[in-house]
């Protein structure tokens, strides 16, 4: 590759012996150089201008791997790649977006044919011509009559100064047609193009409103927080009418602790953006999200408040439901529970909108109230029978496994814990299933209780009862050798936990080994269980 000083000088001299009808061409060149993630060169070559607003094409194969690129024009000014519009691997050529004011290269409208004259700008190879011109869909390949690799990506044109293709790098010369990348536009799902994505700078956001809020909405739920940003801040200056940007940039600021900004941001969206009915609860949902995740001490104007305020002016631009029930849940973080459940009951009564959610926010309420078990169990039974179960209905089955469970109803509890159970794939945490061998052991299903319990074990080994637990249930059931076992697997991990020597001990004793029992018991009492190791010493001495 020709030294990047050494390349703008010839591209600058040729600009001075083309022709007027070529100079144009020339003026659109510039040396494109790629880095790699760590800030080091990845390589360099050449590309051009086609529109005056930056667009340009260049050869594809050094973006592979980069996660920067610059272009430096004849001029020695400088401008980074911001955004990749597409590319094709097969016959490398991308197409990109750059910040900069530029003067485009003119395609040809017509295809040159074998033995045209045609020249690579910048080269001072004479003589060249074309010596095949192949279709692929309806654009042109061309192999060429000589090489000069120095200037691979620059425009190959007739003598009309016209681009006939861009100067790909092979042994013999060939160039591919740049009116190809006329197919390559930015849309909704470019986030997830293969090709794309072996480059780590990001692609273009789509001009077509709807394809570009999916593709604001993936780069979201992507792990590059640069690029949903840039595609935010993109977004609002394509569509500052649109309340998806200002959605998307003021939960940006939150997520970095910028409040103000984001409260600003939002701001400006409701002055800026229809229809407002979403911009006032779009900035409902960003406040109510702080107050359920942040204490009240952490910017206090967001608050309960505020959200009731943004929610009853999107109500009253539009009379949706959706508004009403964040109104309850602001209603209810404020412990309104009585204004917060007349809501969810009323919103029960629309049948387009009735949930689980909604019956069981509704027994939330009541809970907080202290309202009688039955009438919250009433509410679970509502929100269980809603809809049929799936992995969404899963909360209200467990809740309404924990009231039963409360009312003594055991039966029942168990079969909603084992409901759950199935819902969430076998998923859950260790809480539920030491939850669900707490309700196993009143119905004295042992052999069930035991397996949650080691299976709560398996999830978590970190809590020294769930040993304590499972080595009683199995002394209990008179398995005495798995109880000293279990009771040795939780002391490696907690050795000063005294309620594990004691059963340790009670296990030897009920194993017939006495002695044994009782000098663990001695440990006990140096490890916090003083006083039940006395009792029991006295008792089996």
């Amino acid at each position: 590759m020709i030294h990047i000083k050494n390349h703008l000088i010839a591209i600058f001299i040729l600009l001075c012996s083309l022709p007027v009808s070529a100079q144009q061409a020339a003026k659109s060149v510039f040396q494109l150089t790629t880095y790699k993630k760590d800030g080091s060169i990845l390589s360099r070559c050449n590309g051009f201008f086609i529109d005056n607003k930056g667009e340009a094409v260049a050869p594809w194969k050094p973006f592979v791997g980069a996660y920067k690129a610059v272009i430096t024009e004849t001029n020695g000014k400088k401008a980074e790649v911001t955004s990749l519009i597409g590319a094709n691997e097969i016959y490398d050529i991308c197409r990109f977006n750059t910040k900069i004011a530029s003067i485009p290269a003119q395609l040809a409208s017509t295809a040159a044919s074998a033995g045209e004259a045609v020249t690579v700008v910048g080269s001072k190879s004479a003589g060249m011509r074309v010596s095949t011109a192949d279709k692929f869909k309806q654009y042109n390949y061309y192999t060429l009559s000589m090489a000069d690799n120095n200037f691979y990506g620059c425009p190959v044109i007739n003598k009309q100064g016209k681009v006939i293709g861009m100067y790909a790098a092979s042994g013999s010369g060939s160039a591919t047609d740049a009116a190809c990348t006329n197919e390559f536009k930015a849309s909704g799902l470019s986030l997830n193009d293969p090709v794309l994505k072996s480059c780590g700078i990001r692609p273009a956001l789509p001009d077509k409103h709807d394809d570009a809020v999916l593709a604001l909405y993936l780069s979201a739920d992507q792990s590059n927080a640069a690029w949903h940003e840039a595609f935010a801040q993109e977004f609002l200056l394509k569509f500052p009418a649109s309340p998806e940007g200002y959605e998307q940039m003021g939960n940006i600021y939150y997520q970095a602790g910028k409040y103000e900004d984001a409260s600003n941001i939002m701001e400006e969206g409701i002055r800026k953006a229809t229809p407002k009915d979403e911009t006032h609860y779009n900035y409902a949902k960003l406040v109510y999200q702080k107050i359920t995740n942040q204490p009240d001490s952490v910017y206090p104007s967001w608050n309960a408040d505020k959200v009731i305020s943004e929610t009853e002016k999107a109500y009253q631009e539009r009379p949706l439901s959706l508004y009403k029930n964040l109104e309850a849940q602001a209603l209810f973080a404020k412990k309104n529970y009585d204004k917060s459940y007349a809501i969810f009951m009323e919103l029960t009564k629309d049948t387009t909108f009735k949930s689980g959610e909604v019956f069981y926010e509704a027994a939330m309420c009541r809970q907080m109230q202290n309202a009688p078990k039955s009438d919250i169990l009433s509410l679970l039974d509502s929100a269980v029978e809603c809809r049929p179960l799936t992995y969404a209905s899963a909360p209200y089955v467990l809740a309404r496994a924990q009231m039963l469970d409360e009312m003594g109803d055991y039966r029942k509890a168990i079969a909603d814990y084992n409901r759950y159970d199935t819902l969430t794939l076998g998923r859950s945490n260790d809480e539920f299933y030491y939850m669900r061998y707490a309700c196993e052991l009143k119905l004295k299903q042992y052999q069930q209780a035991l397996n949650d319990i080691a299976h709560a074990i398996v999830i978590n080994r970190n809590v020294p009862e769930y040993y304590a637990e499972m080595a009683q249930l199995q002394m209990q059931v008179k398995m005495y050798d798995k109880a000293i076992q279990t009771a040795d697997l939780g002391l490696q991990a907690f050795p000063d936990h005294g309620d594990l020597y004691l059963i340790k001990g009670l296990s030897f004793i009920f194993n017939g080994d006495k002695q044994k029992g009782l000098s663990i018991l001695q440990q006990a009492k140096e490890h916090g269980a003083a006083e039940k190791a006395d009792q029991l010493i006295k008792k089996y001495k």
